[in-house]
């Protein structure tokens, strides 16, 4: 496949998109690919650090250069999530989400907490904000809003899987609201600012 030319100033990849089990087993985006050469074009969704894996055989791959990945996948979609774009983390962490298996807790309440629904009221509202370009609708922000507590709350009196999954949940009905310009009031009338 040949050699890597990255310049001192590009930053490249993230223990994410370095793991091979994420690289070649379907968590990292395609996002073009080249029939002569056999290859695909693969974007991480958490930095946007881009690599050429081959398309058949074992799998391979090595990093590339933005530029680099212009010339040998032209017509390949090349957005590369921009840190400082708050949408840009909204679907990282949705990426993240989709991509999960959700933890062992089917019919588990805490708190008067249904896991299952926050699980589904979440997805549900960051799915219409991503899907209505980043459009207000405050039913589905009050909903937002509702799983944020409820799950702000609850994380902490989970454990093991079930907290990880919750944690990153919480994380995205952070970064979702953020994204919004809103933050939570907290039970005592102050505001957490969420941005």
């Amino acid at each position: 496949m040949g050699e890597t030319n990255l310049t001192e100033s590009e930053v490249f990849g993230c223990d994410y998109c370095r793991d091979d089990q994420n690289r070649f087993y379907g968590h990292v985006t395609q996002v073009g690919s080249n029939d002569e050469r056999k290859t695909l074009l693969l974007c991480c969704p958490r930095c946007g650090s881009l690599y050429e894996n081959s398309a058949r055989g074992p799998d391979q791959s090595r990093p590339l250069a933005a530029a680099e990945a212009e010339r040998l996948f032209p017509g390949a979609h090349l957005h590369r999530p921009n840190p400082t774009d708050p949408w840009g983390e909204v679907r990282r962490l949705w990426n993240e989400k989709i991509a999960a298996p959700f933890p062992d807790c089917r019919g588990d309440e805490i708190a008067g907490v249904d896991l299952v629904m926050a699980d589904s009221d979440l997805a549900g509202c960051v799915m219409h904000f991503l899907g209505n370009r980043f459009g207000t609708d405050e039913f589905q922000l009050r909903v937002l809003k509702r799983v944020s507590e409820d799950l702000r709350r609850t994380v902490p009196q989970m454990s093991g899987d079930v907290e990880r999954y919750f944690e990153r949940e919480l994380q995205l009905a952070v970064a979702t609201l953020a994204a919004q310009g809103h933050c939570i009031e907290n039970s005592d009338g102050t505001k957490t600012e969420w941005l």
